[in-house]
């Protein structure tokens, strides 16, 4: 099968402290998903199934390594879940190619690891 990864920019959905707006860019949430799989939900367009990878933070330049570490350990390890996003979203754009796996498990167990984001 072959899989795909996208980084789908999720900041909306966390609750930023105060004091770490300046310091964080983006929250964004990586996916993998098979491009040749549409699924159709209650809408006439098909949506990708997008398996759950990781998150990970994009932080100001100005802030040191220390501080992105502390910032990743607050808002980057709650896990996440598998979702589905619609097959025209912009986000696709991005898509990166990772290969062929045999099934799903095994393409998310080697991505987690060996992302190209």
């Amino acid at each position: 099968m072959n899989v795909k990864v996208i980084s789908v920019n999720d900041t909306q959905h966390y609750n930023i402290q105060p004091n770490d707006r300046a310091d964080v860019k983006e929250v964004r949430t990586v996916y993998a998903y098979t491009p040749e799989t549409g699924t159709y939900l209650c809408e006439l367009r098909p949506s990708y199934e997008l398996h759950y990878l990781y998150t990970y933070l994009v932080t100001a330049d100005h802030v040191e390594a220390d501080r992105a570490d502390e910032l990743d350990t607050q808002y980057c390890y709650e896990g996440g879940e598998d979702t589905y996003m619609l097959c025209c979203s912009a986000a696709f754009k991005t898509a990166k190619a990772c290969g062929e796996f045999d099934d799903m498990e095994a393409a998310r167990e080697y991505l987690q690891g060996n992302c190209p984001f």
